[in-house]
């Protein structure tokens, strides 16, 4: 028997996080003889289809009588009894691949530590084939208030949640360093699983991850959300249709002002524990960092070695400032460029080749693009590229794997290598030197 305290309201959450619509006005134009790539593994989700599922005999510690349940389309469950719920005889458990469930998916939450742990349970509550069902954390008092304000029980023994058998899956955005215990141990209790990046911040670690997932035939999606939006999707399709030659180098950045003090926030706007490098392994280049470097490893494949240079503007234990050089066997070079302490830096990616350059920049949304191989005066003008469409969001497709019964295999393949550039590039910071891979 599985017992949770129970909440006692439920509150909104959160913004969308769908890109940004393009400028009216601008017109932009798809090369001809370019062909969409879109990457493998995608699959649209389905309507819910869910049926009324009976709450569990457990029983709830101290429920409050004002207790707010989210109507869903499954069956209310009372507060004096405010538990898990129970699966129809039909559903199996969560030990199989979700294969052919007619209810909704019942999700968990574990930690609240992220900054995105609040966007991934409102995608949670919003997706019509799954529900918010409990929230576990190592923080009590954060755990007790998050839960709370979402209307869904809180679970103070990680284990007793992990084994009951009405959880589907579980979000795991505990901090970075804890990953390899928390993500192995719900592999094994037979839950798909839903994580922030990195996976690890060791290669050993993650391949040991990746092993109890493929062990227990969980379906398993890393959160590497631009790899879905159409400046990437456009970027890949553009360096892919020979337009800009051989890639001789690509560039992109991203930063944010977290680490830098006001008046709200003397000590940066982020959470403490992402200056603590015992917590999340690394600052500005291990979380910041990793969709630039993710995008780069896209477009150039992986390097043969990484050189990394970190400063710490504001004093704190970890980067603030970072920059990373990936070196390739032909002579190209990437550069991955992250930090806390910029309060207008829009998302920038370049690339360069041969016969051509383009450029994105999140200021106006426009992936730009200059070719020698288009002749004449075209060859002098820069083109708007017409991005095409998103692909659903890493948790849409999360739910879509666990729904179809298939595996995020190039996705784990990214964050497999995401984990060893992120090692890497700590490595090289440390020693001031290139580091092999």
């Amino acid at each position: 028997m599985t017992t949770y305290e129970s909440a006692s309201s439920a509150a909104s959450l959160g913004a969308s996080g769908s890109p940004a619509a393009r400028p009216s006005g601008s017109t932009a134009v798809r090369p001809s003889g370019s062909t969409a790539v879109r990457p493998s593994g995608s699959t649209a989700v389905r309507p819910s289809d869910s049926t009324a599922v009976r709450p569990s005999d457990c029983t709830a510690a101290r429920p409050s009588d004002s207790t707010a349940v989210r109507p869903s389309d499954s069956t209310a469950v009372r507060p004096s009894d405010c538990t898990a719920a129970r699966p129809s005889a039909h559903a199996g458990t969560s030990a199989g691949n979700g294969a052919g469930l007619a209810r909704k998916l019942r999700i968990a939450v574990l930690s609240f530590w992220h900054v995105h742990a609040k966007d991934y349970a409102k995608q949670a509550l919003d997706h019509p084939d799954t529900e918010l069902a409990a929230v576990w954390d190592a923080d009590p008092e954060r755990g007790r208030r998050e839960a709370e304000a979402r209307g869904v029980p809180y679970c103070a023994e990680l284990d007793r949640l992990l084994a009951d058998p009405s959880i589907d899956g579980v979000i795991v955005t505990e901090a970075t360093s804890r990953h390899p215990e928390l993500l192995i141990a719900a592999a094994r209790a037979g839950k798909h699983i839903f994580t922030e990046k990195v996976v690890t911040l060791a290669e050993a670690d993650c391949h040991r991850v990746l092993q109890a997932v493929r062990d227990a035939n969980v379906a398993m999606v890393v959160s590497l959300p631009r790899l879905n939006l159409p400046f990437v999707l456009g970027a890949q399709e553009l360096a892919g249709s020979g337009l800009l030659g051989e890639l001789t180098s690509a560039r992109a950045r991203l930063a944010h002002s977290g680490a830098l003090p006001s008046e709200a926030s003397p000590l940066g706007y982020l959470p403490q524990g992402f200056f603590s490098r015992s917590e999340a392994g690394g600052g500005a280049m291990i979380d910041l960092g990793c969709h630039p470097m993710y995008i780069v490893r896209l477009l150039l494949g992986m390097p043969k070695s990484v050189s990394a240079f970190f400063g710490r503007y504001t004093g704190k234990e970890v980067e603030d400032n970072a920059i990373a050089t990936l070196q390739y066997e032909n002579g190209a070079f990437g550069i991955v460029e992250a930090g806390f302490v910029n309060r207008s830096s829009p998302f920038t990616l370049e690339l360069h080749g041969t016969e051509g350059s383009a450029v994105y920049s999140a200021k106006d949304g426009k992936l730009m693009y200059k070719s020698a191989k288009l002749g004449g005066d075209q060859a002098k003008l820069w083109h708007e590229y017409a991005l095409p469409p998103a692909l659903p969001s890493a948790f849409e497709q999360w739910v879509a794997h666990i729904r179809d019964g298939t595996r995020a295999e190039r996705n784990l393949s990214i964050a497999l290598d995401l984990t060893r550039l992120m090692e890497a590039a700590q490595r090289s910071a440390v020693t001031a030197q290139a580091v092999p891979l």
